[in-house]
């Protein structure tokens, strides 16, 4: 689908902008949404520049924070979202809910209507288990599965879960993903075997939203060295045999196989739509990077590739995330956590709560 020809059936969640903020906070009461995020609040973080830019359009019941540190250890990713899974069944707090929006505390909401147009979508049509941006073949350095998802702004539809399966269920078959720990692998030979129509689907719908990230570099981003359209730190993943976090890595590239076996929060997704028997929901997500803004000083604006650019249903930007987050700190020690340090401070500086 063009994005110059955005389908009319979203283009009726437009209403959202006309919204008040008492009519944003009835509608997210009136649907049994959760927002949740997940931070170790800790001081000089950017969880407060993180949730001030929507926790006060949130009614206080419909927001939780999850704490980053448990039996001190990091706690994130699988463990949040395992225990929001056997929560869905077992905990009354929870099971008031139908519906789960997360955000990462390295997130950004530049425009919480636009975010809203993806969550009223989500919400009102109830067809999907679970949404998120692809985490394959959309962003210069994320080149893993097309099928699943990241989890930094990512929706849960709780109700179909419990109308669907149960807790026990849940338990079995992730037993039978974690054979051998290729997941991924397992989950798609699954799929083939049990939902052949739902892989097809997944297969289909990820690589519209490829082609249609591909469309959107070509009207938005400026052609490097005659070659792609591409942000300039594509560049540097693809011809630095040196850089300690992505070397040699192909831009906007995906893995369908068990390299793509890359994050262990997968195999919670990859739960969701076997047991759903439903495919996800994929949100259009970039590059942040505009091409106008380059020379300009003042603009604040990562165009280095590292931070990503989640839109609406109508393609206005709606979240900015960044990446390397773990390296932000107040007191860098490194010239890795300076240089992760300074860039992060640029965004919150534009995007987020100072």
């Amino acid at each position: 689908m063009s994005s110059k020809t955005i389908n009319l059936n979203i283009n009726k969640y437009d209403r959202v902008y006309k919204w008040t903020d008492a009519e944003i906070e009835d509608w997210i009461s009136e649907h049994k949404v959760l927002f949740m995020t997940n931070s170790m609040c800790r001081p000089g973080s950017m969880f407060l520049s993180s949730i001030m830019t929507y926790a006060q359009l949130i009614p206080v019941h419909n927001f939780t924070i999850i704490y980053g540190i448990k039996d001190n250890k990091p706690y994130y990713g699988i463990n949040v979202f395992g225990e929001l899974t056997e929560r869905t069944f077992n905990d009354p707090t929870y099971k008031r809910y139908d519906y789960v929006v997360y955000i990462d505390e390295d997130c950004f909401v530049a425009d919480f209507r636009a975010l809203m147009t993806q969550i009223v979508r989500f919400v009102e049509q109830d067809c999907w288990p679970c949404a998120g941006p692809m985490d394959g073949g959309m962003i210069c350095h994320r080149n893993h599965s097309r099928f699943l998802f990241n989890t930094y702004v990512s929706m849960w539809n709780m109700k179909m879960l419990r109308e669907t399966t149960t807790l026990p269920a849940i338990n079995e078959l992730m037993g039978q993903f974690m054979k051998n720990q290729n997941t991924h692998t397992n989950f798609l030979s699954y799929m083939s075997q049990h939902c052949s129509d739902v892989l097809q689907q997944m297969d289909a719908e990820s690589m519209s939203m490829i082609a249609e990230g591909q469309e959107y570099r070509q009207e938005h981003f400026e052609k490097i060295d005659d070659e792609m359209y591409i942000t300039p730190y594509a560049k540097v993943v693809m011809n630095d045999p040196t850089n300690p976090s992505e070397p040699h890595q192909t831009p906007y590239s995906y893995k369908d196989n068990e390299a793509a076996n890359f994050e262990p929060y997968y195999i919670i997704e990859e739960l969701w739509i076997a047991l759903t028997g439903k495919a996800p929901l994929y949100l259009f997500h970039t590059d942040l990077y505009n091409k106008e803004l380059n020379n300009d000083e003042d603009a604040c604006t990562d165009n280095s590739g590292l931070t990503s650019a989640l839109y609406s249903t109508d393609r206005r930007l709606a979240v900015v995330h960044t990446w390397f987050s773990r390296m932000y700190t107040k007191f860098p020690i490194n010239n890795l956590q300076l240089e992760h340090t300074n860039r992060i401070n640029c965004i919150i500086t534009k995007y987020g709560y100072i």
